[in-house]
C-alpha cells in the first residue's frame, strides 16, 4: 500500500531498540499493533535482528513520557540499536488525524543522529489546534537519512503507535487508610497514610494536604508539585480518646492543588476513612465469683456494724 518499509539483513543496519523483524506489511489494524506476535513477525520470521523482550514485538524503540495535551509540550525518548551504524531518525505525528504526515508541522525529527546504543529526547510542541483523540506516530531510522513518511528505505527500521492528543485535564486524587479497621480502644493508636496522586494530564502546584484530626508528616513536603503520575505520601497517628468511644471514630482529609496549563484551575479530592470503637466492658452482675465477694463484703461491713453497736457505754472519770 506504498507505507514505509525497511531491507533488513543489510551489515550493520541500525533499527530502533533491542530488535527488529520481519513481517509482509500486511499486518495493519487501528492500535497499529499487528505486527507484534509471532504470526506477524518474530519467532516465526524469516529475519529476526537483535532479541525481542516478547518474540515478534519489536516496537521497543520509542518510550513515550508524558501525555500528549493541546498547547504544551511533551518528551519521547527514541532508543538506537547497539553495534550498528548510527541511526538517522526522522519522525512524524499526524496532529490533524487526517491519515497521513505531510501536513506543515507535523515532521518531529528531521535526519537526527542517535548514536549507536544511546538514547535521544525529542521535546515535541503539540499544536493547540490539533485534533482531540486517537491519531498515530511514525519513526523510521536508518543508516543515511533522508527518508519520509513512506517509501523504501535500503536499511533500517520502521516503527508506528498509536497516540491520543487532548485538552488539559487536571485532576487530583486522595486516599486515605488506617492500620486498622477496629474495634479500638482508648489509648489505642491509630496509624494513617494518605497517597495524593496526579492522575490527570498537566503538572499541579501548590499541592496541600490537610486532615481534620492528626498531624501531617508527608514526602515531598508541602506544599508540593506533582508531575503527571506523580504521588506524594502523607503520615499521622491518632491515639484514641474517651470522647471518642461510641460511634465509629471518623475523619477527613483533603487535597488541593492548581493547575496553570490553560486556565488556571484549583483541583481538589476529599478521603474520609472510619474505624470501630470498642465501649468499656460492663460488669457482669451474674457473674456467679463476683456475687460472692459482694455478698461477704456486705456480711463483713453488717458484722462491723453490729459490734460496734455492742460494746458498753463508757463515761469518763475525773
Amino acid at each position: 500500500d506504498d507505507g514505509a518499509s525497511h531491507l533488513l539483513g543489510i551489515d550493520g543496519s541500525p533499527y530502533l531498540g533491542s530488535c527488529v523483524d520481519s513481517d509482509t506489511g500486511l499486518q495493519q489494524n487501528v492500535d497499529a499493533s499487528a505486527d507484534d506476535d509471532a504470526a506477524a513477525g518474530g519467532a516465526g520470521a524469516p529475519l529476526t535482528t537483535g532479541i525481542c523482550a516478547t518474540p515478534g514485538d519489536d516496537e521497543d524503540g520509542v518510550v513515550f513520557v508524558g501525555p500528549f495535551v493541546l498547547d504544551l509540550s511533551t518528551d519521547i525518548e527514541v532508543t538506537a540499536s547497539s553495534g550498528t551504524n548510527d541511526c538517522q531518525l526522522n519522525a512524524w505525528i499526524d496532529f490533524n488525524a487526517n491519515g497521513d504526515f505531510t501536513d506543515s508541522g507535523e515532521q518531529i525529527a528531521s535526519d537526527l543522529v542517535i548514536a549507536t546504543g544511546t538514547t535521544s529526547t525529542l521535546t515535541v510542541n503539540v499544536p493547540s489546534d490539533a485534533n482531540s483523540g486517537v491519531t498515530y506516530a511514525r519513526f523510521r531510522c536508518n543508516s543515511d537519512g533522508g527518508l519520509g513518511p513512506i517509501g523504501v528505505a535500503a536499511d533500517g527500521e520502521v516503527e508506528d503507535y498509536r497516540i491520543e492528543l487532548g485538552p488539559p485535564n487536571p485532576v487530583i486524587e486522595l486516599v486515605k487508610e488506617a492500620d486498622t479497621a477496629g474495634p479500638v480502644i482508648v489509648g489505642q493508636v491509630i496509624n494513617y497514610t494518605l497517597t495524593v496522586e496526579n492522575i490527570g494530564n498537566v503538572p499541579l502546584t501548590d499541592v496541600i494536604v490537610e486532615d481534620d484530626m492528626i498531624d501531617l508528616d508527608c514526602q515531598p513536603t508541602l506544599p508540593a508539585d506533582l508531575a503527571v503520575d506523580e504521588t506524594l505520601i502523607c503520615t499521622g497517628s491518632y491515639v484514641v480518646q474517651s470522647e471518642d468511644i461510641g460511634p465509629a471514630l471518623l475523619n477527613v482529609a483533603t487535597v488541593t492543588g492548581i493547575s496553570g496549563e490553560g486556565p488556571v484551575t484549583e483541583v481538589s479530592d476529599e478521603s474520609e476513612v472510619s474505624v470501630r470503637t470498642q465501649p468499656p466492658i460492663p460488669v457482669p452482675v451474674n457473674n456467679p465469683i463476683i456475687l460472692f465477694w459482694l455478698a461477704m463484703i456486705m456480711l463483713l461491713a453488717g458484722a462491723v456494724r453490729f459490734a460496734w453497736s455492742g460494746l458498753p457505754e463508757t463515761r469518763a472519770k475525773w
